[in-house]
């Protein structure tokens, strides 16, 4: 990733302060953003459409320096055989101060960073703010988004998030990702044994899960909960007698000829085997049951006829 040198650090601080101090009289000040790999004869193209629009501007002076500022953008556009790697940015409009005098300049730069926005506008100013944004980063945070086939490595910079490296595996999941909507009163189990409703559940809290890469039951913490207005289901099992009600995307685990799979409930079909525990075994200290039995007197009368 280049960095900015100083010299191109105070050209482009210098460039910025003219264009940020020059006010037009009317919405005569025209800018075109263009990121880096795209199109430049498209752009061309764009603005030659808006050269046509820019005729049925009413005021004929207003009319000849938005037209005259297109016409020389789409000239200096020509100049270029593709958008430069970090992109183009030109500026060009009627400068003058003066009523009714026209003055028509044009600048047009490769920023020393990547352009990551694209934009036309005319209007009474100048628009600067992506340039300025690359002089006002003092700090890159480096990003990482994972999940369990891809990951993106990335940079953010100021308010520019740049791209740096997409990576995936050949590797698939073992589970994939899915609707996790089950009804509020399904019971769940805490690491002590004590089963809850989901609509209890909370963070922190660990409950018991079963880790299928390694066929293990173990204890997993509970990160989040959220709630949400879908529609649910109920599935009933033959054996054991199960009713379950969830969301159609919620996810089952299916014993299938091909080992052990993950289907969404809509999915699922009469006869398919769903996995559920037999038998969990928790590692509690053994419980003390202290337990006082009441004695109840009962008086037995005799009724003697």
């Amino acid at each position: 990733m280049s960095e900015i040198s100083q010299k191109q650090r105070q050209e482009l601080e210098d460039l910025v302060n003219l264009l940020g101090s020059i006010r037009g009289m009317h919405t005569e000040l025209v800018t075109v953003l263009i990121p880096g790999g795209t199109n430049i004869y498209q752009v061309s193209n764009q603005l030659s459409a808006e050269r046509s629009t820019a005729d049925n501007i009413k005021s004929k002076t207003v009319r000849s320096n938005v037209t005259s500022a297109l016409d020389m953008i789409i000239r200096k556009l020509k100049d270029f055989r593709q958008t430069p790697p970090n992109g183009l940015a030109v500026f060009c409009g009627n400068v003058s101060t003066k009523e009714g005098v026209s003055d028509i300049q044009i600048w047009a730069i490769e920023p020393p960073k990547n352009l990551n926005v694209r934009i036309y506008r005319c209007d009474k100013v100048f628009v600067v703010e992506p340039l300025q944004e690359m002089l006002d980063v003092t700090e890159v945070f480096g990003l990482l988004v994972i999940d369990r086939q891809e990951a993106t490595i990335g940079v953010l910079e100021g308010k520019q998030i740049k791209v740096l490296r997409h990576l995936t595996s050949g590797v698939p999941g073992k589970v994939r990702a899915g609707g996790q909507c089950l009804s509020p009163d399904t019971l769940i189990m805490k690491e002590n044994g004590e089963l809850i409703e989901i609509k209890d559940t909370h963070n922190p809290l660990m409950i018991i899960s079963e880790n299928f890469n390694e066929e293990i039951t173990e204890k997993t913490p509970i990160i989040t909960k959220w709630e949400n207005d879908k529609e649910l289901f109920k599935i009933t099992t033959s054996y054991p007698k199960f009713k379950i009600k969830s969301s159609m995307d919620h996810t089952f685990f299916v014993r299938t000829n091909k080992g052990i799979e993950e289907k969404q409930l809509s999915e699922i079909k009469v006869g398919d085997y769903l996995l559920m525990p037999e038998k969990i075994n928790l590692s509690l200290k053994e419980q003390e049951i202290h337990f006082i039995p009441k004695m109840l007197l009962v008086h037995l009368y005799l009724m003697i006829d």
